[in-house]
């Protein structure tokens, strides 16, 4: 088959991932010109080898709905098609060998169950019997997952293909991309070499890279940055075994080891903690790599294989048959990445599966349809985890990717305690002031590549002896909660992301963009939105005035190149004038909060913080640090994010270690407490404020979020009020709006009956239940035992507003979870104590 001398759009890769794109993409009306190419044959890249697990369980709400929806559309068009995919319905199997991985296991059945995913904990004997050749003497227990299947791969790619050919699309195999060919930083198509070995142009303005693994390659060389590299995945074949038929996939995370039903025989996977890298000294993945595997290592691989001769006994008299091993590609935080590329306009990704293609690539492709269809700027979902702008570019370098791939595989399987972070990738970007925070017993995690404290613990002299039975943080975020309360505390917040922009249009393109009325007099800061054209969140921040035509915009640590993009994006919209834009990489941040603040700042500097301007919040002003000969300029800006009174410090890199050992040494003489991330969180959540990604998302409007007063939207107060525009206000004006954009749906609530000397075991994504038949009704999105109130505190998403009223409880505890009354408060325990 020819190729078209135009199409709408390219899709790279015949993968399950490209398929699901061109399948997706053809279903619209709008888009059923779509061209697929293959450099060589459908799934030669490492879909071919998938092991085809289709399994549904997973601590997070989108994963298991994604899951959901790749199983049941391979079985609906297996029917449309009235082709096979290979589907098996035997259920999934997940054991646990000791107490702190079943707590796991029953936190994942709660969210799996609140999600449209049926499944259950089984004790021991339950589990042996659905295991049928398992051996169980050292479980526990375990869950069972009955829609958890298997699939073929190649089938189910086959079926996918055939679909997507139905639907209008056109693929073309042994069809190598031989360039992308921009103008500016837009796409204007594409030279390919076509099966006849000639050259052929195809004019498109949109190209979607499905190309697995040399995704970070293809990009690389249009100049955009995509994170991933393969690591080596190993499984092995067994005998012919009767008794395998029927048997459910069988997961021992504990011994890191998957085991399935593959024609009358066993499969056996693994996801283990000594990951190998592929392609481990080489720059980029060899083009020719098709239908390709590594030579085995069964020195490596020895102590699993005894783990699952362990598991299953009757493996002892069937043997293995053959080995094999792959690439499969995986990312810095495990999670797939999605979108358009910032650097190219109309250049899209949907790669880095993390060994989960199959069972995630129907989902993704789904995404990448909508997102073209919608062209990106009022796409009203939850997606942000999955966006390919979550990253800083430089985490696509080898020398931090290559390492961290093979960390995150191990990590697959692994246990990760709550806020373990990654130990690859270390200590890259630090703060000037790192090793003074370390003296000070600092636990570092990492924000964005940062390292930045979670918490401090005392020096060896003054350790805490810290009870099994609470997490280990807990005494220590105490200390630092309480410092900001009721004395001082310091934190490291330069991990904050931080744009200038400048230039004579600068007022008017920030206006626009952002919600809030931004141009104020300078050296005045406004907390605002930055909303899509439906009115979703898609960015918060603060934005100051330093001169007439100069602001700094100020977001969360995961939000640099999303700002960055965002501006440029919604500013083209109407083409406002010139203006400029660049990252600020050598500006530091301390937060000094606490009713001791003022006076210690007013030591420290030559402002006097205690008068009542410096108190006015949003106030940015240039205070002076003077130490011994040297005056040190600094900018302090009042700030509410805590609740208690504070000022963000803005200090250049070159003078911010001098200025921090100042605030640090004179801090002695008023009890100042360094404090981390986790006890920021806490505060901030006692003050009922919200944090993007975690309680707020494209999804939700401000009103959702009750976050309308960071808008010029009209409200009642201000009805005479000019208003100035905004993007994004048209949608939720009234008289446009629905009720799910306008009613309320997070609010602050108290989480009863839990005690501070005990572990509730409740993260963000534990679902909130009626206690009138057990109702689904919301999810916790973040939460935190309040040490300054006595209570467990936390931020919920309901989903119908309407429920708020009803009596409500959640599942708490290690071993077996008891029911706590869920509260929902009128106001913040903060706002109460101040009334």
């Amino acid at each position: 088959m020819a190729a078209p001398s135009s199409a709408k759009v390219v899709v790279v890769g015949g993968g399950i991932a490209g398929l699901s794109v061109a399948y997706h993409l053809a279903r619209k009306a709008a888009w059923k010109e779509v061209l697929l190419i293959e450099r060589s044959k459908l799934t030669s890249g490492t879909t071919w080898h998938a092991a085809g697990s289709m399994g549904r369980v997973s601590s997070c709400p989108r994963v298991v709905r994604h899951r959901k929806y790749g199983s049941d559309l391979f079985q609906e068009l297996a029917a449309s098609t009235g082709l096979e995919t290979g589907y098996l319905q035997n259920g999934g199997l997940t054991i646990a060998t000791d107490e702190r991985r079943m707590d796991l296991l029953r936190r994942w059945s709660r969210i799996t169950n609140a999600n449209g995913s049926p499944c259950e904990i089984v004790s021991k004997e339950e589990a042996l019997k659905l295991g049928k050749i398992m051996n169980c003497d050292d479980v526990i227990g375990g869950i069972w997952s009955p829609e958890d299947g298997q699939i073929n791969p190649v089938d189910a790619s086959n079926v996918m293909a055939a679909a997507a050919q139905g639907e209008g699309a056109t693929i073309l195999q042994d069809t190598p991309l031989q360039e992308v060919i921009t103008k500016g930083n837009k796409i204007k198509g594409v030279r390919i070499q076509n099966s006849k070995g000639e050259e052929q142009f195809v004019e498109c303005d949109k190209v979607v890279l499905c190309t697995g693994m040399w995704t970070r390659q293809a990009a690389y060389d249009l100049g955009a940055s995509v994170p991933l590299w393969p690591c080596e995945h190993e499984y092995v074949l067994t005998e012919a075994l009767p008794q395998s038929k029927g048997l459910p996939v069988i997961r021992t995370y504990d011994e890191y080891l998957y085991i399935k039903e593959d024609a009358g025989r066993l499969l056996i996977g693994l996801f283990e903690p000594n990951a190998k890298v592929a392609f481990k000294d080489q720059d980029r993945v060899p083009q020719d790599f098709s239908f390709g595997s590594f030579p085995d290592d069964l020195e490596h691989l020895e102590p699993y294989l005894m783990s699952a001769l362990h598991r299953i006994p009757l493996l002892s008299t069937h043997g293995i048959t053959s080995y094999f091993t792959g690439p499969e590609s995986f990312t810095p935080d495990g999670t797939e990445l999605l979108g358009e590329c910032p650097e190219v306009d109309g250049l899209y990704v949907c790669a880095g599966f993390n060994s989960h293609g199959i069972t995630c690539a129907p989902s993704a492709g789904q995404l990448i349809a909508d997102l073209i269809d919608d062209g990106g700027l009022t796409f009203k979902q939850d997606w942000f985890s999955l966006d390919v702008r979550r990253n800083p570019p430089w985490m696509a370098d080898l020398e931090f990717i290559k390492p961290r791939a093979a960390e995150t595989l191990g990590r697959q399987y692994g246990y990760t305690a709550p806020h373990q972070s990654h130990t690859t990738g270390r200590n890259l970007i630090m703060t000037p002031f790192h090793n003074e925070l370390a003296n000070k017993g600092a636990v570092f995690g990492l924000a964005s590549g940062m390292e930045r404290p979670d918490w401090f613990e005392p020096p060896e002299d003054q350790v805490v002896d810290v009870p099994e039975n609470i997490p280990r943080w807990y005494p220590h975020v105490q200390r630092e909660t309480y410092a900001a309360r009721n004395g001082v505390a310091l934190f490291d917040q330069s991990s904050l992301s931080k744009v200038l922009v400048r230039g004579p249009h600068a007022a008017a393109v920030l206006q626009w963009v952002c919600s809030a009325d931004v141009v104020r007099d300078v050296g005045q800061c406004v907390y605002t939105l930055m909303l899509n054209g439906a009115g979703g969140i898609e960015n918060d921040c603060t934005v100051t005035r330093l001169e007439d035509d100069v602001f700094l915009v100020v977001a969360g640590s995961a939000m640099l190149t999303k700002t960055l993009d965002w501006i440029r994006r919604v500013a083209d919209v109407k083409e406002l004038g010139e203006y400029a834009m660049m990252p600020i990489l050598d500006l530091s941040v301390l937060g000094i909060y606490g009713p001791k603040a003022a006076e210690l700042l007013s030591t420290v500097t030559s402002t006097d913080f205690h008068d009542e301007s410096m108190h006015r919040m949003g106030k940015f002003v240039q205070v002076d640090v003077t130490i011994g000969d040297k005056i040190f300029p600094l900018h302090a800006m009042r700030t509410g994010y805590t609740g208690a009174v504070g000022w963000e410090l803005y200090l250049q890199q070159a003078a911010a270690l001098e200025v921090y050992k100042a605030i640090a040494n004179t801090g002695d003489n008023f009890g100042l407490i360094h404090a981390g991330t986790l006890a920021l969180d806490t505060l901030r959540i006692e003050a009922g404020n919200l944090r993007y990604g975690s309680d707020m998302s494209s999804a939700e409007t401000p009103d959702n979020v009750g976050l309308r007063f960071a808008t010029e939207l009209i409200s009642k107060s201000k009805l005479n009020k000019q208003r100035k525009d905004f993007f994004g206000r048209e949608a939720l004006e009234d008289g446009v709006t629905t009720y799910e954009d306008t009613a309320k749906r997070v609010y602050l609530c108290e989480i009863k009956g839990i005690k501070r000397d005990e572990d509730p075991f409740l993260f963000g994504d534990d679902p909130i239940y009626t206690t009138d038949g057990g109702h689904v009704v919301g999810k916790i999105t973040s939460c935190a035992y309040s040490f300054n109130f006595d209570t467990f505190l936390a931020l919920v998403d309901f989903k119908h507003p309407s429920t708020i009223a009803s009596s409500l409880y959640a599942m708490a505890g290690v071993g077996e979870p008891s029911k706590v009354e869920v509260q929902v408060l009128k106001r913040s325990p903060l706002k109460e104590k101040k009334k």
